[in-house]
């Protein structure tokens, strides 16, 4: 599989992301992307509810237009979630195959 952060000598040819990210732990960048879309879906369903706590009605049409990208953002936060657990799992099976043949 090829990386899914990788990093170019010239500086002009980077982005950087975040500076959470290690290009070395790539399940460590899945999480962190992760948690920035699970953190952004979160902070804008809380500012929704908060923005709504005293109207009885959606009159502004506020929450109508932030709902798609709080669902998209937790859509995604899950998928990159479960893409790591993946990761991991895959790499812990391989661990214990290769166990399994070095005790047979």
């Amino acid at each position: 599989m090829n990386n899914v952060f990788s990093y170019n000598a010239d500086i002009e040819k980077n982005a950087y992301l975040n500076w959470r990210t290690n290009r070395n732990d790539h399940i460590h960048n899945m999480i962190v992307l992760a948690d920035g879309f699970m953190s952004a879906a979160t902070l804008l369903a809380k500012q929704v509810l908060l923005d709504n706590v005293d109207k009885i009605d959606n009159a502004d049409k506020k929450t109508d237009s932030l709902i798609f990208p709080i669902l998209f953002n937790a859509n995604h936060g899950i998928g990159v979630y479960l893409k790591a657990i993946s990761w991991s799992l895959n790499i812990l099976n391989k661990q214990v195959n290769v166990l399994i043949r070095t005790i047979s």
